[in-house]
């Protein structure tokens, strides 16, 4: 995409109009789906999806895979990810890693944590099929207007 900036949010129930961002807002914690008062602008380059590109730089960060894995929580930290690579498909953000194997690259899990946020992870299952007890399916999209609607 050609756009520097954007919003990242969800288009589909139960999470419709649900916005990425940090549990901790404007920190280096869990990465969730949450409220689009609080949506943060991002931007991917060089591999890296990055959260507030113009100020204090947030890194997505993907769990170290091992064998067996069906999902791969992602968190937010201050450097750079070391494991995969974050692109565009479109309108649509992918992960993907020559060391995982994955059938759809836009393919994320949404699942509740003890304390009811929307935490995000990456599917390495097939979409819609056999989805964690407790989790949603979810394609995480780019949004170009100047604020998160509801």
């Amino acid at each position: 995409m050609s756009i520097d900036l954007l919003i990242l949010g969800t288009q589909e129930a139960p999470f419709f109009h649900l916005y990425l961002q940090s549990e901790v807002l404007g920190t280096a914690s869990d990465a969730v789906l949450g409220s689009p008062s609080n949506a943060a602008q991002f931007q991917i380059t060089g591999g890296q999806l990055i959260q507030n590109p113009q100020g204090t730089k947030l890194y997505a960060q993907v769990e170290a895979y091992t064998s067996g894995m069906t999902k791969l929580k992602m968190t937010w930290g201050t450097s750079p990810n070391s494991f995969g690579s974050f692109t565009w498909s479109g309108d649509t953000v992918e992960w993907s890693s020559p060391d995982v194997k994955r059938q759809q690259l836009n393919a994320w899990l949404i699942c509740a944590d003890a304390a009811g946020h929307n935490d995000v992870y990456i599917n390495l299952g097939a979409y819609s099929y056999m989805t964690p007890a407790g989790c949603g399916d979810q394609t995480i999209h780019g949004y170009t207007g100047a604020t998160a609607t509801a």
